[in-house]
């Protein structure tokens, strides 16, 4: 549009908006023009035959004269009807393409103004991406065997140092508060992750049920299952490493879940002391509080 206004001019619009009666006004005027003009010559004619000047050299004189100035006062009336009215349509034809131009620079900035709001929305888009994926991974790479009762180490990391809560607090200090949106509740949003901790508590349930039949029975009892105690233990270590740890939560909510699991989890692992599990806690309540300095 801005284009083809640029390109346009009024000029050529003029006569898009010339009056359709323009024609007919100048022929009007033509006959009129014609009819007052055979008057001025038969009146000529009648003062010729008056003056005895018929057929003689003077007559034809007068006659040219008089059609000379006729033709010219036909000429400038017609001229000056056709520019009156092509200065009337050239208006108009101005205003359209100031109009043409105008909602072109229109459309221009609006166009302008939505790429930039665009823009600027992908910006803070990706600024706020919430880096709770990343506490999640760190924390699941540094977690050591939870518990020296499994005949097995379960996960690649044994220093305790090295552990839960050295690699997740690192993470969490990077997190800006910001970027963990508000916690909702679990029954508010359907995060896979609920149903699997769900899952490894009951696990542990199991486990922890055996140890107390163990730790119950009499020294040298033959009747005490001790491989259901380390089948129960297995199941649990298995199911976090296999499970719990693969699974990536899809809310805030449920990262948040995930992280005091964790820290429970590691708490068993750490130096005594260490107060590792209970930082990470405290930081995971300043982000549930909306804390901005975690």
């Amino acid at each position: 549009m801005a284009y083809a206004s640029g390109n346009t001019s009024a000029a050529g619009l003029a006569s898009a908006y010339m009056s359709p009666y323009l024609d007919s006004v100048a022929a009007a005027t033509m006959g009129i023009l014609g009819q007052q003009q055979g008057q001025q010559q038969n009146q000529l004619s009648g003062d010729i035959a008056r003056n005895g000047q018929w057929g003689n050299s003077r007559s034809g004189v007068e006659r040219a004269l008089l059609s000379g100035q006729q033709n010219l006062a036909t000429a400038n009336t017609i001229s000056n009807l056709y520019n009156t009215g092509y200065n009337t349509a050239l208006g108009p034809a101005q205003t359209d393409l100031s109009r043409q131009l105008q909602a072109a620079q229109g459309l221009g900035t609006q166009g302008q103004s939505g790429a930039n709001n665009l823009l600027s929305a992908g910006s803070v888009g990706q600024q706020s991406v919430p880096l709770w994926p990343t506490v999640i991974f760190a924390a699941g790479r540094d977690l050591p065997c939870r518990s020296s009762s499994c005949g097995r180490a379960a996960y690649p990391s044994a220093s305790p140092a090295d552990g839960i809560g050295r690699g997740m607090l690192a993470c969490l200090g990077a997190a800006p508060g910001a970027q963990l949106p508000a916690v909702v509740s679990a029954a508010e949003v359907p995060d896979p992750i609920f149903a699997v901790i769900a899952e490894r508590n009951r696990l542990e349930a199991i486990h922890v049920a055996a140890i107390h039949a163990t730790d119950a029975a009499s020294p040298g009892d033959e009747g005490v299952d001790y491989e259901a105690q380390d089948e129960a233990c297995s199941a649990v270590c298995d199911y976090e490493s296999d499970v719990l740890l693969r699974t990536a939560p899809t809310t805030p909510a449920g990262a948040i879940a995930l992280l005091r699991l964790l820290a429970e989890i590691g708490d068993g692992c750490m130096v005594e002391g260490s107060g590792y599990a209970r930082a990470i806690l405290a930081a995971v309540e300043a982000i549930e509080r909306g804390g901005d300095n975690v």
